[in-house]
């Protein structure tokens, strides 16, 4: 069967795999390979095969679980769908060739490493972790400060990348973060999908902690408003100073927990 690095765009991906099946097994249906791939129903997979709908970041996690992707694997797919969302060709190109898996000289190595990191939640959290008073000497020890608990690979894999990018290093076999340089090789389309990534996942732990964090050690507020289209730069200045001050805040005192803020302002109708 095909690779999904043979592949430029998911759906064609998708739509080969069932060729391949169908030539060994003929009957071989359109529901059975919705069940495969975690559907409960053939219908949302059928629309995604004949264009009529597009695939989401959602359907790709549970299709690469469903086909057992390694994580390389998990990451292309991303970007397969992250990337037909953006005007970004060339740039789309220089992460598909860092991913599929060549003999790559070091600058694309890094750039997939930059990537990863912006990416997954958990290599921010793992970075905060390190201003805690707390020393951390192994993987091990980051597992009982961070939530939702992670395995001990994925702390190992971040602390590896982290090291890689000089973000942090080990000194006297304590891990400790370093003064946080600008990520020369990344551009600027690799950060807006890296970036869409992890925001998708921050807004993904926020939901489950309405059910698994008790009230009293979070807020989740909103407000629905209606505004002046040029007062939007307005409120997003607001925002950054909000968000600048609350850094401040937390740089004064020694920090003994790790918290998550995200906000997202985005229109829910408009006046044309």
């Amino acid at each position: 069967m095909k690779s999904i690095y043979e592949f430029d765009d998911f759906v064609d991906f998708l739509n080969a795999r069932l060729l391949d099946i169908q030539k060994k097994r003929p009957r071989y249906s359109l529901r059975s390979w919705s069940m495969k791939l975690g559907f409960s129903a053939p219908g949302p997979l059928s629309r995604i095969l004949s264009r009529k709908r597009e695939p989401t970041l959602a359907h790709v996690l549970k299709i690469a679980k469903a086909l057992e992707f390694s994580e390389q694997e998990r990451l292309y797919a991303e970007c397969l769908i992250q990337f037909s969302k953006h005007k970004f060709p060339d740039s789309y190109r220089q992460i598909q060739e860092a991913l599929r898996p060549s003999k790559q000289v070091s600058v694309n190595r890094l750039s997939l490493n930059e990537f990863t990191m912006i990416s997954e939640w958990y290599y921010a959290a793992i970075m905060e972790a390190l201003s805690l008073d707390k020393e951390f000497r192994l993987a091990s020890d980051f597992k009982s400060v961070l939530r939702p608990r992670l395995t001990i690979v994925q702390i190992q894999k971040a602390l590896t990348v982290l090291q890689q990018v000089g973000m942090i290093k080990k000194e006297n076999d304590i891990y400790i973060r370093i003064k946080k340089e600008e990520l020369s090789h990344t551009t600027v389309a690799q950060k807006s999908v890296a970036l869409g990534n992890f925001h998708s996942q921050m807004l993904d732990l926020a939901k489950e902690s309405i059910r698994d964090v008790p009230r009293e050690k979070r807020s989740i507020q909103g407000l629905t408003l209606a505004i002046k289209k040029e007062n939007y730069n307005k409120i997003e200045f607001l925002l950054a100073k909000f968000y600048q001050e609350i850094f401040s805040l937390c740089e004064e005192n020694a920090a003994d927990t790790i918290y998550q803020l995200s906000t997202a302002f985005f229109p829910l109708g408009e006046n044309k």
